[in-house]
């Protein structure tokens, strides 16, 4: 059993908050589509006109704003110490991919149907750009835990090796890998 004061695993921590992050563009997504009810109505089934690809954009930009936060707050509380401004742009990104997604097809036709598929990466795509800015800030942070983990996290300890031979010299990194 884990104590209070043992941090997660990476792997652990990871997971979690992609879930946290998939969780926050949903409901992004979900604020942002009240925003936009009115619009989406008016398209009857939906053609492929300027109005109706105007009305996704609450909803993109709610999907970009719940990754980011969802990301966030789910890495702060698994011992995370990623920046809000970068998780919040990952988020962004991911969701212009989803946009870009959807292509020339009217809303709610997404290029990629099959199962369900669509909707999946619609919620994990905006999460995983969320979630590899956040921990790109997490490392270039120091890589620390926050206030809430005791431990440090070591990082790749790797030193460089310099030696000679009679033959020549040579030179490398060893560390644990």
């Amino acid at each position: 059993m884990r104590g209070a004061s043992t941090p997660l695993d990476t792997r652990v921590r990871l997971a979690g908050t992609l879930l946290g992050g998939a969780a926050g563009t949903a409901a992004g997504g979900t604020i942002g589509g009240l925003f936009s009810m009115g619009k989406l109505t008016s398209c009857g089934s939906f053609p492929a006109t300027i109005h109706c690809g105007q009305s996704l954009v609450p909803i993109f930009i709610g999907m970009a704003g719940g990754a980011g936060i969802g990301v966030f707050a789910t890495g702060r509380a698994l011992g995370s110490n990623g920046d809000f401004a970068l998780s919040v742009l990952g988020g962004g990104l991911g969701t212009v991919v989803v946009a870009l997604m959807t292509g020339d097809n009217a809303p709610g036709e997404p290029l990629v149907t099959e199962g369900g598929t669509h909707i999946v990466l619609s919620l994990l795509i905006p999460a995983a750009g969320a979630l590899l800015l956040n921990e790109l800030s997490h490392r270039f942070s120091g890589g620390g835990l926050s206030a809430r983990s005791p431990r440090r996290d070591e990082g790749l300890p790797v030193a460089p090796t310099v030696g000679a031979s009679r033959d020549g010299g040579f030179a490398g990194l060893v560390g644990r890998f």
